[in-house]
């Protein structure tokens, strides 16, 4: 079923010639979702008496699958999996976050939540494992095996165990004996997908996880496939429920497309409208303090068009622009369309713009003041820093009157964790009026012993009444 709305906008200038840029963001209460794996050198492990060897000795597990390769050194020997007395354990959250009974122990080993961490101590995940001729159980056999013969398993996650990382061991044991054996490591990583935590009535998905140290030394990753809420045009992820300062970071790959990286305890948001058809993206969360904290990705089946040539899509990297303006100048009418590419309704879709001016300063080198105009009437100012290198910037704000309007230090840390960008930023939305309009001025120092490029961004936000119409209602 397609929606169309149609609304008609225009802007006109005063006081200066500025050129803006419209940023139009959809509030929804919808929302949207990343794979990159561990990449090991390959060793061999052999059983206690060498009567075999296992191929990799560590291996990892996603939405795939992987592979153990043994190899006899005996003959007549039959190897098996045991699947029963795993220790690969969830290392985001503990058990009983999934388990009102606490500790595992509303899963036995035969339901599917038993199946990713089971018992009242809360034994380790089960996966699927496959000999080379497909069979598959609980406890899984190779065939007969002679000297230098080799054979494979076939190892595969179950999708429905709650989202993140798994780590431990098993073993692969010679048939009739406990004590011959070999020990292999085991990482697994599981999506949030369709089988684990998406409410697809609701369009969103679900993740959680805590920091349970300071300092950690590792983020938490979560991965998901755009393509697996059906017409899904992007969304928000949300991180929520936190005690402490954590930030929430949007990778594909290993390029950052978004972040959010507000102090204190403080929600988190990312919005990414849009998001590319058929693509694993990857959330990072990182703090460096003990928290627990839960996340949501909702997504929204709206596009947003230009009505006179629907392959011109509005969003963060292309909006609406009315170009320079002079002074009382109104712009032509842009008439934009909205447009419910899902069969599933879409309720109470709002709108809400922005007006800013962007001034901005790449590529610098040394620490610097820099100036921008902040006239009377704006609503709100935001200056940041950001940098690659492993230099470290202290950041602050003056007004005109070279008073003291924010500063920020050491919000980069969890960025630096992550391999993000690294940034600073201060957000000022006190009073601004003819006390203190004027050039403000951003100053930039270096913490340490480092040099480095760095680019620094000022943005202005003006009153949207008076400067922006828009003949939309909500639908």
């Amino acid at each position: 079923m397609n929606l169309n709305f149609g609304k008609r906008v225009s802007m006109r200038g005063e006081i200066l010639k500025l050129n803006f840029l419209i940023g139009i963001v959809l509030m929804l209460a919808f929302f949207v979702l990343n794979i990159s794996f561990y990449s090991l050198p390959t060793f061999a492990v052999n059983s206690t008496n060498d009567n075999f060897s296992v191929t990799p000795d560590n291996v990892s597990i996603n939405w795939t699958e992987d592979m153990i390769n043994v190899t006899s050194f005996v003959d007549n020997l039959i190897v098996v999996v045991n699947n029963t007395g795993t220790e690969i354990l969830p290392q985001y959250f503990e058990l009983n976050d999934y388990d009102s009974c606490g500790a595992g122990s509303c899963w036995p080993n035969d339901t599917v939540m038993g199946k990713c961490f089971s018992g009242a101590t809360g034994s380790g995940m089960k996966f699927k494992v496959e000999n080379a001729t497909g069979i598959y159980s609980v406890l899984t056999y190779s065939g007969e095996l002679n000297d230098t013969n080799s054979t494979t398993f076939n190892l595969t996650a179950y999708q429905y165990c709650p989202p993140g990382l798994y780590s431990g061991y098993f073993y692969v044991f010679k048939n009739g004996t406990s004590s011959e054996k070999a020990k292999i490591t085991a990482n697994v990583s599981i999506p949030i997908n369709p089988q684990n935590a998406f409410n697809f009535t609701g369009r969103y998905a679900t993740f959680k996880g805590s920091f349970t140290a300071e300092n950690e030394e590792d983020y938490h990753s979560f991965y998901f496939n755009t393509s697996h809420i059906e017409n899904s045009t992007g969304g928000t992820i949300k991180l929520t429920g936190m005690t402490k300062d954590i930030d929430i970071f949007l990778f594909s790959g290993s390029s950052v497309l978004k972040r959010s990286i507000n102090k204190n305890s403080e929600d988190e948001e990312i919005e990414f409208v849009p998001w590319p058809s058929q693509e694993i993206m990857e959330i990072r969360v990182y703090g460096n303090n003990i928290s627990d904290y839960n996340g949501y990705i909702y997504f929204t089946p709206l596009g947003v068009a230009n009505a006179s040539d629907t392959n011109q899509e509005f969003n963060d990297t292309n909006p609406v622009n009315f170009g320079v303006l002079d002074p009382n100048q109104t712009s032509s009418e842009v008439l934009i369309n909205i447009t419910n590419i899902d069969d599933q309704s879409a309720n109470d879709v709002g709108e809400t713009s922005e007006i800013y001016r962007v001034d901005r300063w790449l590529n610098q080198s040394q620490a610097g003041t820099y100036w921008f105009l902040v006239p009377g009437f704006a609503e709100k100012v935001k200056v940041k820093v950001e940098w690659t290198t492993n230099t470290t910037y202290n950041l602050f704000l003056r007004n005109v009157n070279n008073a003291l309007m924010g500063n920020s230090s050491e919000k980069y840390k969890n960025a630096n964790k992550t391999g993000s960008v690294q940034e600073e930023f201060v957000i000022y939305t006190s009073s601004i009026s003819e006390s203190n309009d004027g050039y403000w001025n951003i100053t930039v120092l270096n913490t340490s012993a480092i040099n480095g490029s760095y680019n620094v961004t000022a943005y202005v936000w003006m009153p949207e009444s008076g400067w922006f119409e828009s003949d939309y209602t909500n639908g």
